[in-house]
């Protein structure tokens, strides 16, 4: 077990929820590789040594790993001012049928949610048929979105590919211009997780359940798709 000592906090209102007593964030999160095994209620601080690739998913008997290439460390301070603005996030490329969408893998977020102007190119508004009403979502900082639940053909996280399913869709333009979808702790709790800061990549594995979950679930929604396919490549 090790100590931090001399470490600044911030401090600031967390929405009235009395479940939430902070934030664990990126300054604390890089010092080590992280392990995300919320199927076990657990997350590790890991110091990976001699590991290559995937290796690291130490965790994998003959299952496929999907990965994700992150954008952060040299990639993400090319783009200038937007490393300042973006520091500290797990951002990536996913697609949503078909459509590539910048994503910010945020564990603080209960449920994944794609942003209106993301959901739109994917093909989905709140006036599209199938798409419902799913009321008011609060965040952790107490924020309130409108939200709807859309039908979508095809998720691709990685090489992993949820087809048929239902997703959140909202007005999230708190995330930033460029990103146009939360992963939330919906997703973290149906994977295993390993973040990689040398790699710069995130690696997972399905461990079953929904990969999307809802605030509110309405009766006239369509079924829950089936579980997510990995080939074991992920997105270069």
């Amino acid at each position: 077990m090790s100590s931090m000592l001399n470490v600044y906090f911030t401090v600031a209102y967390s929405g009235g929820n009395a479940q939430v007593a902070g934030l664990l964030g990126e300054n604390v999160l890089r010092l080590a590789d992280d392990e995300f095994d919320f199927p076990h209620h657990v997350m590790r601080f890991v110091k990976a040594k001699g590991c290559k690739g995937d290796q690291v998913a130490y965790w994998v008997a003959g299952q496929p790993v999907s990965s994700v290439r992150l954008l952060i460390g040299r990639q993400r301070a090319r783009e200038g001012s937007e490393f300042v603005r973006h520091f500290g996030r797990l951002s990536g490329y996913v697609r949503i049928n078909g459509q590539r969408v910048r994503a910010v893998f945020d564990t603080g977020t209960p449920t994944t949610i794609l942003s209106l102007s993301a959901a739109r190119r994917a093909g989905a508004t709140p006036t599209t048929p199938g798409v419902v009403p799913n009321g008011w979502v609060e965040g952790i900082g107490g924020t309130r979105v409108k939200t709807w639940i859309a039908p979508v053909n095809l998720v691709q996280i990685g090489s992993e590919k949820i087809e048929h399913t239902r997703i959140l869709i909202g007005r999230i333009a708190a995330v930033g211009s460029d990103h146009g979808m939360l992963i939330g702790s919906d997703f973290f709790r149906a994977h295993r997780v390993y973040v990689s800061h040398s790699q710069s990549r995130l690696y997972f594995t399905y461990t079953g359940g929904r990969v999307f979950a809802f605030a509110h679930h309405r009766a006239s929604t369509p079924a829950e798709s089936p579980a997510p396919k990995a080939s074991g490549k992920g997105e270069r």
